[in-house]
């Protein structure tokens, strides 16, 4: 049982937010959408990696990699909206090719560490 919690959870929220995706592609339209796919894809994937890595016992109170985790989505997902541009960081991400679904990779990983 615990681990169909363990699993079950993460495999949820993977259908629920390709539900929810496709209905955005439905029914929202105007200039926001592209924005909005982005921000909610970017939440969608921290989560996910969330719930993978989501001990349901007692969770460590350190704080240090809660902040970098979220520093660093933040991060992202300005360079990634357009928001915030940083030439060096661009070109850094850009040679080792954390670009596309690396960049998604980098969105789990966040929420992997945030859980932790």
């Amino acid at each position: 049982m615990d681990s169909l919690k363990r699993l079950g959870i993460p495999f949820s929220i993977l259908i629920v937010c390709a539900l929810l995706q496709r209905l955005m592609d439905t029914y929202l339209r105007g200039s926001y959408t592209q924005t909005f796919h982005t921000i909610f894809l970017c939440a969608a994937l921290f989560f996910f990696g969330y719930f993978l890595n989501a001990k349901y016992k007692k969770r460590s109170n350190a704080v240090m990699p809660k902040v970098f985790s979220i520093v660093v989505l933040l991060l992202l997902l300005f360079l990634q909206l357009g928001i915030l541009q940083l030439p060096p960081l661009s070109r850094f991400l850009h040679f080792f090719g954390l670009e596309g679904i690396y960049m998604y990779m980098l969105y789990v990983f966040c929420g992997f560490v945030f859980a932790d």
